[in-house]
This record gives C-alpha cells, sequence and structure tokens, in this order.
C-alpha cells in the first residue's frame, strides 16, 4: 500500500468519524421507534466503495465502526454497529458488482440488511425471537434512510 492511499484512507475514516459524531447530535426522526437513523457516515464508505474499491471501503468502514464505538457508543453499540456494518457492507458490494442496482438501489438495500443484522444479534442477544417482529419497521426505516443516503 503506498503512503498515498495510507494518507487518503486516515483522512476518509477521520470524515467518517466526524460524520458519525455530527450523526450522534442529530435527534432520532421519530423518537417513539427506537433503533432509527440516517446512516450519514455510511456515504463516506459508498463513495469509497465505488471511487477505490472495496479493498479500501472494507477496512474504513470495520475501523471507523471500531474507533466510534469507543468513542460513542460502548461494546453492545459496537457489536450493533459492526454486525449491521459487515452484513450491509457484503450485501452492498454482492449488489454493486452484479451491475444490475444503481447507487441508490445499493445503499438501500445496505440499510435493510444493516437493520436485519443487529436485530439477529438483540434477538440472540436477549434470546428472545419475538423482536423480530418490529422488522416491518426496520424494513421501511432501512429503505428510506439508504435511498437517501445514496442519493
Amino acid at each position: 500500500m503506498t503512503t498515498k492511499r495510507v494518507a487518503l484512507g486516515g483522512l476518509l475514516l477521520a470524515l467518517a468519524l466526524i460524520v458519525s459524531w455530527a450523526e450522534s447530535l442529530i435527534p432520532p426522526p421519530i423518537p417513539a421507534v427506537p433503533g432509527i437513523k440516517l446512516g450519514l457516515a455510511n456515504v463516506i464508505v459508498l463513495v469509497v466503495m465505488y471511487r477505490f474499491g472495496a479493498k479500501l471501503a472494507l477496512p474504513l468502514n470495520a475501523a471507523r465502526v471500531l474507533l466510534a464505538g469507543f468513542i460513542f457508543t460502548g461494546l453492545w453499540g459496537m457489536a450493533y454497529s459492526m454486525s449491521g456494518a459487515m452484513v450491509s457492507f457484503a450485501v452492498m458490494y454482492a449488489l454493486k458488482r452484479s451491475g444490475k442496482f444503481s447507487v441508490l438501489g445499493v445503499s438501500a438495500a445496505g440499510g435493510v440488511f444493516h437493520n436485519l443484522a443487529q436485530l439477529i444479534l438483540a434477538a440472540a442477544a436477549l434470546g428472545d425471537a419475538r423482536l423480530m417482529y418490529y422488522y416491518p419497521v426496520l424494513i421501511l426505516s432501512g429503505l428510506i434512510c439508504g435511498a437517501i443516503t445514496g442519493l
């Protein structure tokens, strides 16, 4: 990896962390419905994936989640974020590689699968599969927020 690429990765990671911090200051769009947020840091991940490739985007995404977890959310928040980030990244990368989806479609699918991974982790951690009844709400929010991020 060249020095230029390492420096670029560091700058992009800093930018993604700044966006994560800024988003943490925004109140939830629907306070009565927990777990919904825009996922604005994913804009950085998408740009990097499309412009520089997955070899830079994946470690950037993982590092952002780890650092944001240590700074903002703690261990459980980091675990939820990492599960969502890795599953959504895999889905977004597969859809991008297929060439059949626009950036908006790739991002919307990422939002849906991010929510699904977090919900599965919550159900497993709490030992209660009834949490999956919340998924229709999270599908809709993932589609909307993912589409907004994709735009």
